[in-house]
């Protein structure tokens, strides 16, 4: 379908049509990319690839985690669906352990949940002793 010009040959208004301007700007972007500069994009006198990550420091990322709950048992769920309490909670530690895997990071998640005053203050005393870069706390 042809584009046709309504306003007539004398419209100041109506200089480039949407066809016009698209194709121009296809045809300018091919020609720039036939006639670049050799050394545009990093010629070979610069010599090889340098590796930005190697720069940067890569410090060892220490996080404490404890999952925080009342002493079971307590029912989690809705009449006909109940909530595994112990079999979600050894996933999300998994999850959990995978990402910090991942990124490089010494995950160290305590075994048990923390439910009692005595486990709390436990809890303090090794972050107070050895006191880690992060804390995760799970309230479940």
């Amino acid at each position: 379908m042809m584009s046709v010009h309504v306003h007539g040959a004398n419209c100041k208004r109506c200089c480039l049509s949407r066809r016009c301007f698209l194709g121009t700007t296809a045809a300018a972007a091919v020609g720039l990319t036939l006639f670049r500069s050799p050394h545009a994009y990093g010629g070979s006198e610069l010599g090889n690839y340098i590796d930005l990550n190697s720069f940067r420091p890569k410090p060892q990322v220490r996080i404490k985690g404890a999952v925080f709950r009342e002493t079971p048992p307590y029912w989690l769920g809705w009449p006909g669906k109940s909530w595994d309490v112990e079999g979600y909670r050894k996933q999300f530690a998994e999850d959990f352990a995978a990402r910090a895997r991942l990124v490089g990071v010494d995950l160290d998640q305590q075994e048990s949940p923390v439910e009692t005053d005595e486990a709390l203050e436990k809890f303090i005393n090794e972050l107070k002793a050895n006191p880690p870069d992060a804390v995760i706390v799970t309230l479940q």
